[in-house]
Parts: structure tokens; C-alpha cells; sequence
């Protein structure tokens, strides 16, 4: 039997599947295309994020800005997810 709530979470993985390898990719592409005189690779951080439906974890690098003296983690995450993607993470946050 269909099960509308089981469809939204099996959705919502995809998203954060999706997000998470965007997420990757990301990270992949500063790296292979840094200044790598400015950015030394200092460490890899799991980075946590709480969803509706749990708890998904990645990994994510830290680089020393050897001109600035600071660490940087690259920030893009408010920007990845998509206007509908957003509207069925409210759909299932209504659900529940």
C-alpha cells in the first residue's frame, strides 16, 4: 500500500544525498583548483546537519590561509538547496 509519509522520506534522502555529494564536489573543486601557496590543506571535520527525518554527516576540509593567518572552511551550504526541494522538507515538516 502507498505510503505518503514513506514517499517524503524516501525523497527527502535523495535531497540530502544530493546535497551532501554537491557538498563533495565543492570541496573536490577548491581543492584541485586552490592557490596553493595561500590554502594548506590544515585538517578534515565532520560537519552534522539535523533534517527532519535525522542526522546526516560529511566531511569537509579545513585550510590555513597562510596570507590572512585564518582558518577557512568553505561556506555554501544555505545555497544548495533548491526552491522545491525546500517545499517538500516543509511538506514533510508539516506531516510530523
Amino acid at each position: 500500500m502507498f505510503s505518503f509519509k514513506e514517499f517524503l522520506k524516501s525523497e527527502i534522502t535523495n535531497i540530502l544525498a544530493k546535497y551532501f555529494q554537491k557538498i563533495h564536489d565543492y570541496d573536490e573543486y577548491f581543492f584541485q583548483n586552490r592557490d596553493k601557496n595561500q590554502y594548506k590543506i590544515d585538517s578534515r571535520v565532520n560537519r552534522t546537519v539535523n533534517t527532519p527525518i535525522g542526522v546526516g554527516t560529511f566531511r569537509q576540509r579545513v585550510y590555513w590561509d597562510t596570507i590572512n593567518k585564518q582558518y577557512y572552511i568553505i561556506q555554501f551550504m544555505k545555497n544548495l538547496v533548491l526552491k522545491k526541494e525546500q517545499e517538500l522538507l516543509m511538506i514533510y515538516i508539516l506531516i510530523y
